[in-house]
């Protein structure tokens, strides 16, 4: 069985990357990819994108598990609409 590459939200296909690809890329492709997903998905329904390399690795990481249904705890409490970066701020 062949390993998957891609999954699908709401009608867009999106890559699968894991962290060595992340890391291995420049901060600028790596912000690109974060805000492709943040584009498509709103910013309303994710945790706050970090601007730390580091940590904008773990975020695509663990968004990208969410919306795989493969919820980590750090995005389960934002998987639902109107919830994401302004609940948090608000906490």
């Amino acid at each position: 069985m062949a390993a998957q590459v891609s999954y699908s939200f709401q009608g867009k296909e999106f890559t699968i990357w894991n962290a060595e690809q992340l890391t291995a890329i420049n901060r600028t492709k790596l912000k690109q990819r974060a805000m492709d997903i943040r584009e498509h998905v709103g910013a309303d329904r994710l945790p706050s994108m970090p601007q730390h390399p580091e940590e904008l690795v773990r975020w695509i990481m663990d968004v990208q598990a969410g919306l795989m249904g493969r919820e980590p705890a750090a995005f389960a409490a934002y998987a639902q609409p109107g919830r994401g970066h302004q609940q948090q701020q608000q906490q």
